[in-house]
């Protein structure tokens, strides 16, 4: 799961049509998603929702430490410890909820 068109594109060039991915907005830049002023709010919000409990299902999860969508499914199931990692670092990040 990424917003970011850049990531995706360099994911097909390692695993080709065994990328599995959402038709959600993207973008191409270092701007996230939820900051450009024509995103529609709703649909981004329902395009986290769907990522997010896809992910939850899955057996294994490797995510972005600093990115709260992915430290929101560490906390939707019981993951084994072996079964998820979050990368970037041990850092501590508060979850924000954004007000649109």
């Amino acid at each position: 799961m990424t917003d970011d068109i850049n990531i995706l594109d360099e994911y097909f060039g390692y695993y080709g049509d065994r990328i599995v991915f959402t038709d959600c907005t993207r973008t191409n830049d270092l701007q996230g998603v939820h900051y450009k002023p024509l995103s529609d709010k709703v649909n981004l919000g329902l395009e986290v929702m769907t990522d997010v409990y896809i992910a939850s299902n899955a057996k294994i999860f490797l995510g972005n430490e600093f990115s709260n969508v992915s430290r929101i499914v560490r906390y939707l199931k019981n993951w084994p410890d072996k079964n998820l990692r979050l990368l970037g670092g041990e850092g501590h990040v508060n979850l924000l909820i954004h007000d649109w």
